[in-house]
C-alpha cells in the first residue's frame, strides 16, 4: 500500500507535507505509511486519499480493482464523479453517487457480489 500512496501523491505532484496537512496527518505520519512502517491506516483517511488521488480505494489498499464497481474523474471536481457498476451508472447526485462508491469500497471482497445484486434491484 505505502509503494502506491507514493505513486500516487507524487502523481499529484504533493509533497508528503502537503498530502499531511490535506489529511490532517503530520509529514511523518505520510513517510511512515509509504514505507510501510505502519499498517493500519484509518478507513477515513484512505478514502480521504483515494478523493485527492482520484483513484479506487480498494486499489490503494494494495487490491486489485473490482470490475463491477468503478469510479469515473471527468474534471477536477466531485461534481463529475460517475460511479459505474456493473457497467451501468448510478443516476443520482454526484455527492450521493461519491458516498455510495464509498461505501461499496468497504464491502468484503467475497461479499461485493451480493452488494451488487442490492443495487441492480434498485435500478
Amino acid at each position: 500500500m505505502g509503494s502506491r500512496i507514493k505513486q500516487k501523491r507524487e502523481e499529484c505532484g504533493l509533497t508528503q507535507e502537503e498530502l499531511g496537512k490535506k489529511l490532517g496527518v503530520l509529514r511523518q505520519t505520510i513517510c511512515k505509511w509509504e514505507n510501510g512502517e505502519v499498517g493500519n491506516i484509518k478507513r477515513s483517511c484512505i478514502a480521504e486519499m483515494a478523493n485527492i488521488f482520484r483513484c479506487d480505494p480498494v486499489w490503494l489498499m494494495g487490491f486489485e480493482t473490482s470490475k463491477e464497481v468503478q469510479l469515473e474523474y471527468t474534471a477536477e471536481d466531485a461534481e463529475t464523479v460517475k460511479t459505474i457498476v456493473d457497467g451501468h451508472p448510478i443516476i443520482g447526485e454526484s455527492s450521493l453517487r461519491a458516498k455510495l462508491y464509498q461505501a461499496a469500497a468497504k464491502v468484503r471482497p467475497e461479499n461485493l457480489q451480493a452488494a451488487i445484486d442490492v443495487l441492480q434491484t434498485l435500478t
